[in-house]
Formats: structure tokens, C-alpha cells, sequence
């Protein structure tokens, strides 16, 4: 059984569907599982002794008792009567969010008031979501290489960790630089497709704790994440076939417009024909039309 391996996150989701409400309900909820059953065939796999009766009662126990501690240090459950069992907003989160629970607790600790946006993609990388996000021979090298290439910097004796290069991939994402491998690709897909569930939890997690700095800033990773590019970039860069510099000739225009428009109605403006205003209104709504209309 591989239920050990998730036995808290599956203990808090039972605890927010309402299944389990006490220790004792937890205990008794394990005797119907496949866990239970291997349990008996071979304790000695799972660290249990023999399979006698108490000896079995006093393993499920303490793993209960274990798991019950660690859910409440994470801030998902409160332990009431020393028995009782509630959960907590965090719980929902991560029962809701499919997310572990030492992802929960690194919100509580990690997210407050004033986070901004590099704050925010550090505790995004840093859950165990991307604990698994594979870091192959020489990769190290690799993500020595691309840090320099990206405006937020990352520890530098932090190479090999997935969580590193959870932050690397993403923050390439935001940039549109090429990454040094095919590889890099596959593994981009894969932080992508977890982010977007994380982000929202946090965005839940400063919406609940009142902070709304945090929560904008969180959506703005989130339109980052899905759009591709730094929240400071133009927005016209998210439209097929614009590029950096399509966008600055536009800036240029854009500047010049006031000084134009400054001049419609103005016998300046007339004289370099320009309408009146009336007529300027007139040209727009009936644009595609050869007719002159009134002073144009």
C-alpha cells in the first residue's frame, strides 16, 4: 500500500469531508483500508512488530497520534479536548487545493501582510509540490549558467535543488528566453501545470488573512504564469506577432498623440488640416468613408 507515503494529506481531506471527527475515528477509519490489510500480511514492511492485536492497535496509534500533531503544527487542524478534532482554514485549502501539507505550513510561516512579487515566487517554488521536479547529471551547470540571464537572482549554492530550478524555469518563462535544453522544456510544462492550483490557494491564504497587497501581488504572479511575461512588461506583448520592439515604436507614437490631438479644433491644426472637433468626431464614426466632412 502507498498510503503511508500520503497518510496526512489523507487525513486532513477525511477531516474536512467531516468523516473523521476524533482520534478514535481515525483509528477506526485505517481498519478499513488496503494499508490495513497489507499491514497484517507484512507489519515488519511498514515498521510495525508482529500482528497481534495490541501490537497493532498501539502502531495505528501512534501513527495517528503522529499524524494528528503534524497537521496541527501546519496550522490545517486544531486539536480540541485533546480528541476532538476541527479543521482549519488552511485544511480546506489544501484539502480543496489537492496541495501537502507542508505546503500549508510553509504559507503560514512565509506569507504575510507585505509580499511582494519575488517573495511570493520563492514560496511558489519552494513547496513540495516541485520536490519531485527532476534535476538530471550535470543540470547544476545548466542552471549556473541560465541565473545571470534573469533579473531575480537565486542562491548560487542551491543549483541542484528542484526548487531552484522550479524558480529558474519560471522566471525564464516570464523573460521568453530560450532554455539550453529540450528537456527544459518538458520540465517547464510540468512547474507550469502546477502553479496555477498553488497560486490560487495563496491568493485564498492572504484573502483570509486580510491582506490586500498579498493578494494582488499573488494575482499578478497568477497573470504572469498564464500570460508569459514580468508584470512590468507591456500588455500588448500578450497579442500574437508583437514583439519588444513593435511595442516601443508604438510608445512613440503614443508620446507624439497629445501634442497632436492638442491641436485639433486650433487654426494651427487647420492649417495642417486638422478638424474641428466636431468633425474629428464625425471622421471617426463614419472612418472608411472618402467623403470630406465639414473643415477636414
Amino acid at each position: 500500500s502507498s498510503l503511508p507515503g500520503v497518510f496526512h494529506d489523507h487525513i486532513n481531506a477525511e477531516i474536512v469531508s467531516g468523516t473523521i471527527s476524533s482520534k478514535q475515528d481515525a483509528v477506526d477509519y485505517l481498519t478499513w483500508t488496503y494499508f490495513f490489510r497489507r499491514l497484517l500480511m507484512n507489519p515488519t514492511y511498514y515498521g510495525c512488530d508482529d500482528t497481534k492485536f495490541a501490537t497493532v492497535n498501539k502502531f495505528l496509534s501512534e501513527k495517528v497520534d503522529q499524524t494528528l500533531i503534524d497537521l496541527e503544527q501546519a496550522h490545517c487542524i486544531e486539536i480540541q479536548d485533546d480528541s476532538s478534532l476541527q479543521t482549519l482554514t488552511l485544511g480546506r485549502i489544501a484539502a480543496y487545493y489537492y496541495l501537502h501539507y507542508t505546503t500549508c505550513r510553509l504559507f503560514s510561516t512565509d506569507i504575510g501582510p507585505s509580499n511582494d512579487i519575488a517573495s511570493l515566487l520563492g514560496v511558489l517554488c519552494n513547496t513540495a509540490e516541485y520536490d519531485e521536479l527532476p534535476v538530471r547529471h550535470n543540470e547544476d551547470n545548466l542552471n549556473a549558467g541560465l541565473a545571470p540571464q534573469l533579473p531575480l537572482p537565486v542562491d548560487s549554492r542551491t543549483f541542484e535543488s528542484p526548487h531552484t530550478k522550479a524558480n529558474l524555469l519560471l522566471q525564464a518563462h516570464f523573460s521568453r528566453i530560450d532554455l539550453p535544453i529540450v528537456d527544459y522544456i518538458t520540465d517547464t510544462k510540468s512547474v507550469l501545470d502546477q502553479a496555477i492550483r498553488i497560486l490560487q490557494a495563496m491568493v485564498d491564504v492572504a484573502a483570509d488573512g486580510g491582506w490586500l497587497f498579498t493578494a494582488l501581488r499573488a494575482m499578478e504572479l497568477t497573470q504572469m504564469v498564464m500570460q508569459g511575461q514580468w508584470f512590468t512588461d507591456s500588455t500588448l506583448l500578450t497579442l500574437p506577432h508583437f514583439t519588444a520592439s513593435i511595442v516601443s515604436f508604438l510608445a512613440k507614437q503614443v508620446r507624439l498623440l497629445p501634442s497632436k490631438l492638442s491641436q485639433v479644433g486650433t487654426t494651427q491644426g487647420r492649417r495642417a488640416g486638422r478638424p474641428c472637433w466636431g468633425c474629428f468626431a464625425r471622421r471617426i464614426q463614419s472612418r472608411g468613408s472618402s467623403e470630406p466632412l465639414g473643415c477636414w
